[in-house]
């Protein structure tokens, strides 16, 4: 099972994301959605026992906690350590991707533009073996 975790205050970012997995959804993904930083947190918090990879997508520049006080949050928790995290943002601001890698995030992704690129994104990050993958210094955009 994968659990797929993501806050956006964009309700169109929102819905575009909820239809991009509809149209890859393997049976083993289930999708949470949250339109505030706070609200996730508190998915997330309920899910800790829920079994499978936890993969947290992260908008930025929300409103109340921000994607990195999520971030930062996240890696205080004993489950951090089965837990990607991606900032998933409409910036490719340097220094948002360098505060990002610092406060723990296995990747920075800028926003595709399409919903096709944003469908075969979805589908290979949902591919990783995040076991094996955790974060790549080296990419950490991914693209």
């Amino acid at each position: 099972m994968v659990n797929v975790y993501y806050a956006d205050d964009d309700q169109d970012d929102l819905d575009l994301f909820v239809e991009a997995t509809k149209r890859i959804a393997p049976a083993s993904l289930k999708l949470n959605t949250a339109s505030s930083g706070e609200k996730l947190l508190s998915i997330i918090e309920q899910d800790t026992h829920t079994p499978g990879w936890r993969i947290v997508f992260l908008d930025i520049n929300m409103p109340g906690k921000t994607g990195f006080d999520v971030l930062q949050h996240i890696r205080t928790m004993p489950a951090s350590a089965t837990t990607a995290v991606l900032m998933y943002s409409t910036s490719s601001n340097l220094e948002l991707v360098a505060k990002s890698q610092v406060l723990g995030a296995n990747h920075y992704i800028v926003k595709p533009n399409r919903f096709d690129e944003l469908c075969m994104l979805l589908e290979r990050i949902i591919a990783i073996d995040w076991t094996r993958c955790p974060g790549d210094d080296h990419n950490f955009i991914l693209k």
